[in-house]
């Protein structure tokens, strides 16, 4: 068994109204409609708030600050899962509204925002123009894998999960609540991004995290779509064990573009009303092709 398992196993035992989940916190969801929606989730105690991811663009993350500053508490921290513009493109409209908050990221997510090392910080400012930050404001403290995050009635514990969906991933879990946060490791009918290429240890991370949580059967609330159940998990693996399936026997002699559209017809069809998680024209045509090079790389 790995650490990260071995963790995990010693760790464990649904603009959306708020669901009160226990009486230590409740949490709100701020998501815009349409392609390309993502979830800042709110988390609010008696004496204040904590905030987990700000939203892709400054005008979101501008709205879903509104809507914490509404609750009329103090911030007492920003959480980052993931080192994907999307999930941190609002953060310098956060930290204007909230100029003294603290923003918390693993070291390797804090790493990929200061470097670009994917260079998804320069896309998106190409794509958003002046709805992205000139100069990307950057984490100010680091959590590791095990710590247990406390801010007031609020204690998550941090579980960095390292690469698959995104080349760092940390999903947080209240024990108090039985709620676990699972940044983009999941979503809930949405057509996933696959472009990293790591479907292989995105699986692996699926199955560890769910091995460990299953039989406490927490509420998920995911990166993208509403807050649901573990079944999520089992969701998403079929998903990409359908996908790797289906396009192996053809990675490996060769991959037509027609090919590639024709899976991702396919996919529509076994997948439908599953709207994008970026506003990425042919997304699931991307996917197919990505998976197909990771198979053909022998992932």
């Amino acid at each position: 068994m790995s650490k990260f398992a071995l963790l995990l196993t010693l760790f464990a035992a649904a603009i959306t109204p708020t669901h009160a989940i226990a009486q230590s916190f409740s949490v709100e969801r701020f998501a815009q409609d349409g392609d390309g929606s993502v979830n800042t989730w709110i988390l609010e105690s008696e004496n204040e708030v904590v905030v987990i991811d700000t939203q892709r663009s400054l005008s979101a993350g501008a709205a879903a600050a509104e809507q914490v500053k509404a609750i009329g508490k103090p911030v007492a921290a920003i959480l980052l899962t993931h080192p994907h513009p999307d999930h941190f493109g609002g953060l310098a409209s956060f930290i204007a509204a909230f100029p003294e908050v603290p923003v918390y990221a693993s070291p390797k997510t804090a790493e990929i925002m200061r470097t670009d090392g994917n260079g998804f910080i320069a896309m998106t400012k190409q794509v958003l123009g002046s709805d992205a930050p000139d100069q990307q404001p950057l984490p100010t403290l680091h959590f590791s894998d095990g710590d247990t995050l406390t801010f007031g009635a609020i204690k998550l514990k941090v579980e960095n999960i390292g690469q698959g969906e995104a080349d760092a991933m940390t999903v947080f879990y209240s024990f108090q609540e039985n709620a676990l946060f699972a940044g983009d490791i999941v979503d809930n009918k949405m057509t996933p991004f696959l472009l990293e290429g790591h479907t292989a240890q995105w699986l692996e991370q699926l199955e560890q995290v769910k091995g460990a949580y299953d039989a406490a059967n927490p509420l998920v609330y995911p990166g993208h779509g509403q807050q649901a159940t573990m079944a999520l998990f089992d969701k998403q693996i079929g998903m990409l064990r359908w996908l790797r399936a289906r396009i192996g026997s053809l990675a490996q002699n060769g991959f037509s573009e027609e090919e590639a559209t024709q899976i991702a017809a396919e996919y529509d069809r076994r997948y439908p009303n599953h709207p994008p998680v970026a506003a990425i024209p042919g997304l699931a045509t991307l996917n197919v092709q990505a998976v197909a090079e990771e198979l053909s790389a022998g992932q």
